[in-house]
């Protein structure tokens, strides 16, 4: 009993460094692969003419975002890897007749998928939703062409700690100067106006907004303007305007990743009873949901790939990796059917996202369980 505890602990750490370093392998190949397939499409071409550095920031900020799904892919590849070349070299045979199961062979390996899934769900959170919006704004800078300016935004309305809601219209919001013109804000408290601030334009100082010009109208009971005020300059710190993020995150762009506490704070705030506010809380549930399901379709995965390369016949690394491709595409496909009968409404949100890991996984279990003795 002695000797076998120190040869099971030396087993794992073997299984876990082959798998480790297959990974990385992986991860490389997948990301290179999206990147590649990014850097050639007309939104990069036309950040290309920006400059090789702001190209270079780009596609960096890019493979931030993609880990989210190069992991899954970079985790199936390395446990079908891993178990191939050990059939192959007869060390799982060796194990066998050790009186080590294959069953047991998978338990490093799910562990490395179930760490994999966890550090990409915190990379995710921490630095890829960043990462999109960098990337959409750098896009958005390239199409517009000098600088970064968008017309006609319209926020709210959003509920003010104060008890009030505020109605934000702005003219024109320019990136690159971080400056706001014609910004009209409308406040209501019990569904009534009480208040409007124009401002003819507002200034980011790295702390809060200072808005210039402003004209403060008070309306009364009846709704009709009572008081009528004009300020040289206003701050958004004084919390008469109410908080105001700054001028990057006003924007929501195509390619613009929401974090999960965004979500989950937009969800909490979001009560409406409308078909409008209904259906947003349904697509931003499916997103929710969407984004832990990616993150531990790594598991999943793993349980599919450890009975096919333990059972199946041996494949080499094109093998393997044809393998990989072919049950990512159903896994997405699927994925991508039961979002689709989510926001339709024939599905729960919580139940399209996960649906995919919930059949996957019960067919890596089925499998597992049958194909691999104790």
């Amino acid at each position: 009993m002695g000797e076998t505890e120190p040869s099971v602990s030396t087993l794992n750490r073997y299984l876990l460094r082959e798998t480790a370093v297959l990974f990385a392998a992986g991860f490389g190949l997948f990301l290179t692969a999206f990147c590649a397939v990014d850097s050639v499409s007309s939104v990069a071409r036309q950040i290309a003419s920006l400059g090789l550095v702001q190209f270079g920031w780009y596609l960096v900020l890019r493979a931030l975002t993609f880990q989210t799904l190069v992991v899954p892919l970079s985790v199936l590849l390395a446990a079908l890897l891993c178990l191939n070349r050990m059939m192959e070299r007869g060390e799982v045979l060796g194990l066998l007749t050790c009186g080590i199961s294959q069953r047991r062979l998978a338990h490093p390996i799910l562990l490395f998928s179930a760490l994999s899934a966890l550090s990409s769900l915190a990379l995710s959170e921490g630095l890829a939703s960043w990462a999109a919006r960098r990337a959409a704004l750098l896009t958005a800078s390239a199409s517009q062409g000098q600088g970064v300016f968008f017309r006609g935004q319209f926020q709210g309305p959003e509920a003010l700690p104060d008890g009030r809601e505020r109605l934000l219209m702005i003219h024109s919001l320019d990136l690159e100067t971080a400056t706001m013109h014609g910004v009209v804000a409308h406040f209501f408290f019990e569904g009534r106006r009480v208040e409007e601030l124009y401002a003819e334009s507002a200034r980011w100082d790295g702390m809060s907004w200072r808005l210039s010009s402003v004209r403060r109208t008070v309306y009364g009971s009846d709704q009709e303007p009572s008081v009528e005020t004009s300020l040289h300059e206003l701050s958004t710190a004084s919390g008469i305007f109410g908080p105001l993020p700054e001028a990057s995150q006003l924007l929501r762009l195509k390619g613009d990743v929401e974090s999960i506490r965004s979500l989950w704070r937009k969800l909490a705030s979001n009560q409406e009873k409308s078909s409008a506010a209904v259906a947003s809380r349904r697509a931003d549930l499916l997103e929710l949901h969407q984004r832990l399901a990616l993150a531990f379709s790594s598991v999943v995965l793993a349980f599919i790939a450890i009975p096919i390369a333990l059972t199946g016949d041996r494949q080499q690394l094109g093998g393997c990796l044809a393998v990989t491709v072919g049950i990512a595409l159903a896994y997405y496909l699927f994925t991508t059917v039961a979002g689709a009968l989510v926001l339709g409404g024939t599905l729960a949100p919580w139940l399209g996202a996960w649906l995919a890991n919930l059949l996957f996984g019960a067919l890596g279990l089925l499998v597992f369980s049958r194909r691999l003795p104790r």
